[in-house]
Parts: C-alpha cells; sequence; structure tokens
C-alpha cells in the first residue's frame, strides 16, 4: 500500500469536501471563511510534513513551504489593494502546499486552469455588459475547480497502476 498518497490525500479530500459550502459561500458573500480555509492550510502542513519525516522528503518540504510563503508575499498585497481576497489567498496556500510537494510546477497549471475557467464564464457576462469590469468576482469556485483537478491528476499519477 502506498502510504504516501494516503497521506497527500488528506487535504485533497478535504478540499473536496468543503469545495460545495466555500463555493456557495463565496458566490453569495465574496468570502472565503476561515473555518473552512484554515483547516485546509493545517491539515496541508500536516500532511507534507508527515511524508517528509516518513520519506525522507526534506527538500520537498522546503519547497512546498517556500512557495506557499511565495503565495503569501505576493498575495497579500494583492489583498490590501483589493484586487484579490483574503480568503483566495489562504485557499491557494492550502492547496499550495500539498501541490508543490508533489510537483512545483503544477501550482502554476492549477491557477491557470483556475483563470481560464474564471475567463470561459464570465467574459460572456462582460460583453454581454451583464457585468462590468470593475466587478467584484468571486474567484473562490474557479480556484476550486482548477487546483482540485490538477490536484487529482497529481494524485492519480503518483498512484500505483493496479492491473
Amino acid at each position: 500500500m502506498n502510504f504516501e498518497l494516503l497521506i497527500l490525500a488528506i487535504p485533497f479530500g478535504y478540499f473536496l469536501a468543503v469545495a460545495g459550502p466555500l463555493a456557495v459561500i463565496d458566490l453569495k458573500s465574496h468570502r472565503l471563511p476561515n473555518v473552512m480555509t484554515l483547516p485546509g492550510v493545517a491539515i496541508s502542513i500536516t500532511s507534507i510534513s508527515l511524508v517528509a519525516v516518513i520519506y525522507s522528503k526534506y527538500l520537498q518540504l522546503i519547497i512546498a513551504i517556500g512557495i506557499a510563503l511565495l503565495v503569501l508575499i505576493i498575495g497579500y498585497p494583492l489583498a490590501r489593494a483589493e484586487l484579490l481576497g483574503m480568503g483566495d489567498i489562504k485557499l491557494v496556500i492550502g492547496f499550495a502546499l500539498p501541490v508543490s510537494f508533489i510537483s512545483p510546477m503544477a501550482l502554476l497549471i492549477g491557477v491557470a486552469i483556475s483563470l481560464g475557467v474564471a475567463n470561459l464564464f464570465l467574459l460572456p457576462r462582460l460583453i454581454a455588459r451583464k457585468l462590468r469590469a470593475n466587478s467584484a468576482i468571486p474567484l473562490g469556485p474557479y480556484l476550486l475547480v482548477g487546483l482540485l483537478a490538477v490536484f487529482g491528476f497529481q494524485l492519480w499519477q503518483i498512484s500505483p497502476v493496479v492491473v
């Protein structure tokens, strides 16, 4: 049995479980509550730390924590300028830890997919003038779609092939 896969699947399972409620809350109130985002960060830190200790993957741990800190360093000023919500930043950090532990480039791919999905849904509304260019957009649902897709794909890639 692949215990590394099981441990890394814990944060994926958490985010999958809270994805629906988080999306609904964000769509209604433009907020991602701490009570749902911060446990994801804690679960992710615990999971990758456990894998790093058990499998001696300390370099991956350092890289994952570094990328999560980079997300915070870049995201915090954007949140202060009200270009992003702090809940979005915490959500990305929660994903950044396990996703970048497996593959550092995957986080960029997940965010790119998220923004692509957001454009698919929002651009027609903008063109039809049902949305203004300066409108507040709940980014959480789109982040969840893109990051869950990449995270799930990563877990599938490291899973053992069963014939």
